[in-house]
């Protein structure tokens, strides 16, 4: 972790700062705030996204064209989620679970491994290869903030 830039620490934590609960009601604002947080991360990352209503939690829609001949290029849909099961019990966490947090090289926070790590980490690669103009393939990018609890939009 030590090796890893601070401004993409610093960017993945403030994605993982968010407590997006889709189990719980008093967190449907910060469900919209990490689906507004994705699309802005799609747009950072020279592509182009809304947020879709649908149903009681917005879908995230996006795409990142290819750096060349997007038109032609193969496209390839990813999918990722940006709600988390809620943290309880809290007196099971060392840290607080929407501080990031390193701890022998490991980070640490609520929805790290689940899935807003491995969205943070789809989208800024695909983001660094864009600014490269590197990117061989359009990404087109479904995120849903409600696969904690069903998942029902994008059935």
């Amino acid at each position: 972790m030590s090796d890893l830039p601070k401004e993409w620490l610093d960017e993945l934590a403030e994605l993982l700062s968010i407590p997006s609960v889709s189990a719980d009601p008093a967190h449907a604002g910060d469900v919209v705030q990490a689906a507004e947080w994705v699309a802005d991360k799609v747009r950072r990352s020279g592509g182009e996204a809304e947020l879709v209503p649908y149903g009681e939690r917005p879908l995230v829609v996006g795409e990142i064209p290819a750096s060349n001949g997007a038109k032609d290029a193969p496209t390839v849909l990813c999918y990722g989620h940006f709600d988390v099961q809620p943290p309880a019990p809290l007196a099971l966490w060392e840290s607080d679970p929407f501080e990031a947090t390193i701890r022998d090289e490991w980070l640490y926070a609520r929805g790290v491994a689940d899935d807003k790590g491995q969205l943070w980490m789809l989208l800024q690669a695909a983001g660094l290869l864009a600014a490269d103009g590197a990117l061989p393939i359009n990404i087109r990018l479904v995120s849903d903030g409600e696969e904690e609890v069903g998942g029902q939009s994008i059935v």
